[in-house]
């Protein structure tokens, strides 16, 4: 999304030294945490960016509904 300021949740990555990511996803207008949790990438950029993703959804699986059948 090009405006934050139009979303419902804004995702936070942080970078602690050397492999941890630790992110958390909150509500907008509240600032409620929703999710947090952490990636890890040894001393890499990309690494921690896609075990922050694969974390994210891993943690967001419980709460993803199936769309009605036809």
């Amino acid at each position: 999304m090009d405006d934050r300021g139009v979303a419902d949740t804004v995702l936070e990555v942080d970078y602690t030294f050397a492999w941890d990511y630790p992110f958390t996803l909150k509500h907008q207008n509240t600032s409620i945490v929703l999710l947090s949790g952490k990636g890890s990438g040894p001393f890499s950029g990309p690494a921690g960016a896609a075990s922050v993703a694969r974390e994210l959804a891993k943690q967001l699986k419980p709460y993803r509904t199936t769309p009605p059948e036809p």
